[in-house]
C-alpha cells in the first residue's frame, strides 16, 4: 500500500490486538441447606459424602450429583471436605482494531486522530458461575447465574460488548 499514499493513509498502519483468556473452574464447598444442626456456634454445616457427586456430563441443569451427599446426624459434622467440587470454567476472547492519523495543525504544530473499535467477549460465549451448593435444597446442583471475573475486580464476563472510540491528541 505504501505505492499509494491516499490508499495507505486509509488502509494502512492499522493495529490489532485480542486478550484470550482460559480459566479453569473455582472451586466450592457443598454445604447443608437446611438449618445447621451441627451445634457448632457459627459455620456451615458440611454434608456427609457417601457417593461420586462428579457427572459424566455436567451441565447447568445440574452440574453435581446432589445425591451423593447426606445431611449428618444432627449434633454431628459432615464428613465432606472443603472445595471439592470445581464449577465451569472461563472462556473469553476481547479484541481491538484502532489507527493513528496524523493531522496538521497550525504552524509547525501537528496532532493525531485515534480511531478504535473494542470488542469484549466477541464470540458471546456465556460464562457461568458455580451451581448452588445447598444440599437438601430444591435447586441443588444447578447453575443460576452467569459469572465475573475470578481473580479481579474488573468487569464481569458478560454478553458481548461493542464500542467505538475516537481520541484526538495535540
Amino acid at each position: 500500500m505504501n505505492q499509494n499514499r491516499m490508499l495507505d493513509a486509509v488502509l494502512g498502519g492499522w493495529q490489532a490486538s485480542t486478550v484470550f483468556v482460559l480459566e479453569s473452574g473455582r472451586t466450592f464447598t457443598p454445604v447443608v441447606g437446611t438449618s445447621n444442626n451441627s451445634g457448632a456456634a457459627a459455620g456451615n454445616w458440611y454434608p456427609n459424602l457417601v457417593g461420586d457427586p462428579h457427572l459424566e456430563n455436567p451441565s447447568v441443569g445440574q452440574w453435581f450429583n446432589p445425591a451423593a451427599f447426606a445431611i449428618p446426624t444432627p449434633g454431628t459434622f459432615g464428613n465432606s471436605g472443603h472445595n471439592i467440587l470445581r464449577g465451569p470454567g472461563i472462556e473469553d476472547i476481547d479484541f481491538s482494531l484502532g489507527k493513528k492519523f496524523a493531522i496538521p495543525l497550525f504552524g509547525r504544530e501537528s496532532g493525531n486522530l485515534q480511531l478504535r473499535f473494542d470488542a469484549l467477549n466477541v464470540i458471546n460465549h456465556a460464562n457461568f458461575d458455580i451451581p448452588n451448593a445447598n444440599i437438601g435444597t430444591a435447586n441443588a446442583g444447578r447453575i443460576t447465574a452467569t459469572t465475573g471475573n475470578y481473580n479481579s475486580t474488573n468487569n464481569a464476563f458478560g454478553p458481548r460488548r461493542l464500542q467505538l472510540g475516537a481520541r484526538f491528541s495535540f
